[in-house]
């Protein structure tokens, strides 16, 4: 017997149905931000990151380094 294909649009509208956005109304409604728990695509995740400091009118802090929280935090655990 053949091995079912793995059908991507169905496994797409398989995670809206987890996140509760499976129906037509939501999916005509659906924003990139409610994307982000299903997509591991950086770009998308970067896009959503980007939106959010758009909206806080903040769009420099977007454009630091990405590392520099974790780097803040070792250099504060380095001195303790």
């Amino acid at each position: 017997m053949p091995r079912k294909e793995n059908n991507s649009r169905y496994s797409t509208l398989m995670k809206l149905f987890k996140i509760g956005k499976g129906d037509e109304s939501s999916i005509l409604k659906l924003q990139i931000e409610d994307l982000e728990t299903i997509t591991e695509d950086i770009d998308v995740k970067n896009i959503i990151l980007l939106r959010k400091y758009v909206k806080e009118k903040n769009t420099l802090q977007y454009l630091k380094d990405e590392k520099e929280p974790a780097k803040k935090e070792e250099r504060r655990n380095n001195n303790a």
